[in-house]
């Protein structure tokens, strides 16, 4: 284990993480862009950012205001403060950042050297169960199998959106469709029928089925 946690070491870059972390802090909506990519709190290699991460997210969905001074309240609050440095350390971490606005390509670089890290230590367990293995290969490549699928669900379960957002983007669909006036907020399709039953045509797939119906003569 000690040969994949010195390989898993390398594969961090802590001048992403920081770069993350004071974008957000000089403009909380970059928070939707490290969100987007699958960012979560344990994709950061140092303990004390993925704190002050779950802390920004925590104030996201309490609704709350995002900068250096709320962050460190609210990790005063939960007694994680000390933790990270201190307030100091969070208000210096928006003096990290090359450039704000590209957020989103250093939570990728920050995401991606995570799954790294987690895909180096799943081959040294299949590894090290492959040399001294307990069971048979049946159940060997099951394992592996499920160490595979898990790192594959934690990207997936990463890219969902905060609910909030989801929330206040279809509240503003359906506001700026009052506001217009039309009888359905949607792209209409030109049949009433269809329009009033999905509200027209809305962003994602539609898969339209008929049933056919034979006649005698």
């Amino acid at each position: 284990m000690t040969s994949a946690v010195h390989n898993a070491a390398h594969a961090q870059n802590l001048e992403a993480e920081r770069s993350v972390l004071g974008a957000v802090l000089l403009d909380e909506r970059h928070l939707h862009a490290a969100v987007d990519v699958g960012l979560q709190d344990d994709d950061f290699y140092r303990p004390a950012h993925g704190r002050v991460f779950a802390a920004m997210r925590a104030l996201h969905s309490a609704g709350e205001a995002i900068d250096h001074l709320t962050v460190a309240a609210h990790l005063q609050r939960n007694g994680e403060l000390d933790d990270v440095g201190g307030p100091a350390s969070v208000d210096e971490l928006a003096g990290w950042v090359p450039a704000a606005g590209h957020c989103r390509e250093y939570a990728t670089i920050v995401h991606d050297l995570a799954q790294v890290r987690r895909l180096m230590r799943a081959t040294y367990e299949i590894q090290a169960a492959a040399s001294a293995p307990r069971s048979g290969s049946a159940e060997l490549i099951e394992r592996a199998e499920q160490l595979i699928f898990q790192l594959r669900a934690s990207t997936v379960r990463g890219r969902q959106r905060l609910l909030a957002d989801a929330v206040a983007d279809e509240v503003d669909r359906l506001a700026q469709g009052s506001q217009s006036g039309r009888a359905v907020p949607g792209l209409t399709t030109g049949i009433a029928p269809l329009d009033e039953l999905l509200g027209g045509l809305q962003q994602g797939l539609y898969v339209v089925a008929v049933r056919r119906q034979w006649a005698r003569a």
